[in-house]
């Protein structure tokens, strides 16, 4: 029986065009994968700059409703950039024992008064979180933006908060 291979010719060619076909997928997936990495750094560093640089509010006096447990602070946007919203984080003797979302923002140099009551985290119901009595609570203030001129490019300037304190006292006859 006389048995013969592909010529080295052929050979060759396929073994050249796979090389080329491995190339292209390989330098696909690459430039994919650079491209990301590029845009997510982008948003990253434009997310940092806008942080430190233009945002800027202030907390006013804080007021505690002792009855519902609703704090309510007075916010103001100091700066020409607009804050889309924040999260409120309450903390207890240096750690965080709530946090809660407010969905309201502030316009360049808007001021507006905005509350919130906790929701207690261990319960099924969605329960108001009890503050306890004669405990200083710190709130911190933490503002979320969107990177301007950025498409999908949002986050927590979270160096960028500003805390105050509220104490539950107890009634007094």
């Amino acid at each position: 029986m006389d048995r013969k291979g592909i010529s080295p010719l052929i050979a060759t060619v396929l073994l050249i065009g796979f090389t080329i076909v491995l190339a292209a997928v390989v330098i696909r997936w690459g430039g994919d994968f650079i491209t990301e990495t590029t845009d997510t750094t982008s948003c990253e560093s434009d997310l940092a700059q806008a942080c430190a640089t233009q945002v800027q509010f202030s907390i006013g006096s804080p007021s505690l409703d002792e009855a519902t447990d609703e704090i309510t602070l007075t916010l103001t946007n100091d700066a020409d950039y607009a804050i889309d919203s924040f999260t409120w984080v309450l903390n207890r003797d240096g750690s965080t024992v709530n946090s809660a979302d407010i969905v309201e923002g502030l316009e360049a140099f808007e001021t507006k008064t905005l509350e919130t009551t906790f929701v207690d985290p261990d319960s099924d119901e969605g329960a108001d979180y009890d503050l306890v009595l004669d405990v200083e609570y710190d709130v911190d203030v933490i503002p979320l933006i969107s990177v301007e001129d950025a498409v999908d490019c949002d986050g927590a300037c979270g160096d960028n908060r500003d805390s105050t304190s509220v104490i539950k006292l107890a009634e007094t006859e």
